[in-house]
């Protein structure tokens, strides 16, 4: 009992809810959000190097910046240190008041700041899990996951996390609310650079003072450059979160390994659309043949002009409906001319010679 206990709870630790949010919400969040896209666009808010969540950036638009930057520092002789930050559930330990803070900045006052204000009070939440169903809670915190405005609000909330990498002169992209920051230095310097320690710290702070939390678990460091040149480094640590993370030989988002190829990633992603495939060639293929093969017996008989018995093994597994065509097909015909146009009239009667 104690071990179906331990299950559901560590089920419970690893699952996201998402709010199921009426549809006539969903609407008004939809017409809000595209004039707040518009006020951010026009007003050039947004982060420049933040994907996702906005329109003509995506995962794509990350990898291709990331890969490129760090190709090129490659390429050049330096050694790149990237460091994947994730957060723990981001979404729901937003502060209210900081992000009408947010909001304030960024230009949003009187009627529409106090709809905003308006959105994220008071909202109560339950959950249902099939005939159980939890007590309802009010929100002190968070928006809700599932909604249209609710990244579009994180964007915004996340936006002063930016000044802090340009403060030291760290590369960095945000997808979401994952972060990859990534600095080029010379192999045979120390590592990790100053600026870098210097910056993780403020980052940290930053976080508590927001009321986020770094997930240090999913946090990954990884050493990208040539062979030779990875060779040459000195191996180190970050303490993130008060947590050392070592760096990895490959990671699982963007770039795969140390060399920046996408070797491991692709083996990955091909390996069980490939069984799959494979599988499902072996299916049609099957069918098929079972298929002709049924083909073949039906037009036979109906030359034939009797009813024969046909093996078990040869009926292909599906139950045929009263109304199915096929099954109207093996009806014999209630009128003596042809039910399907023929071209052949001794065809015709082959078939309604069918008792």
């Amino acid at each position: 009992m104690n071990f179906l206990i331990y299950g559901l709870q560590t089920w419970c630790h690893h699952q996201t809810v998402a709010s199921n949010l009426p549809f006539i919400s969903k609407i008004l969040e939809k017409t809000v959000a595209l004039q707040l896209r518009a006020h951010l666009s026009s007003n050039n808010i947004y982060e420049h190097f933040q994907s996702g969540f906005r329109p003509l950036r995506s995962t794509e638009t990350a990898l291709l910046k990331i890969t490129n930057d760090l190709l090129l520092a490659s390429d050049s002789g330096s050694l790149s240190i990237l460091i994947l930050l994730d957060l723990t559930a981001g979404f729901d330990t937003i502060s209210h008041n900081i992000l009408i803070h947010r909001l304030q900045t960024i230009g949003i006052s009187h009627t529409p700041l106090s709809w905003f204000s308006s959105y994220l009070s008071d909202r109560s939440q339950f959950i249902h899990i099939k005939p159980h169903m939890s007590n309802t809670f009010t929100h002190s915190a968070g928006i809700p996951q599932g909604s249209v405005l609710g990244p579009l609000l994180f964007i915004i909330y996340i936006l002063p996390l930016g000044s802090l990498f340009h403060k030291h002169n760290i590369n960095f992209h945000c997808y979401a609310d994952d972060t990859q920051l990534y600095i080029s230095t010379k192999p045979s310097s120390s590592l990790p650079p100053s600026s870098l320690t210097l910056c993780l710290q403020e980052i940290h702070s930053w976080f508590s003072s927001n009321f986020l939390q770094l997930n240090s678990s999913k946090t990954e460091v990884l050493l990208v450059g040539t062979p030779s040149t990875i060779s040459k480094s000195n191996s180190f640590s970050n303490s993130i979160n008060d947590f050392s993370v070592l760096p990895s030989p490959q990671v699982k988002s963007l770039v795969s390994s140390s060399t920046a190829h996408f070797r491991s990633n692709l083996i990955l992603i091909t390996s069980p659309v490939l069984l799959t495939f494979i599988s499902a060639i072996y299916l049609v293929s099957a069918l098929l043949s079972h298929l002709i093969q049924l083909l073949y017996l039906f037009i036979v008989f109906l030359r034939l002009g009797s009813i024969i018995v046909i093996p078990s093994c040869l009926v292909c597994p599906i139950k045929l409906s009263k109304n199915c065509s096929f099954s109207k097909m093996l009806q014999p015909a209630s009128s003596p001319g042809p039910r399907y146009p023929t071209t052949s009239h001794q065809f015709s009667k082959t078939y309604t010679g069918f008792p």
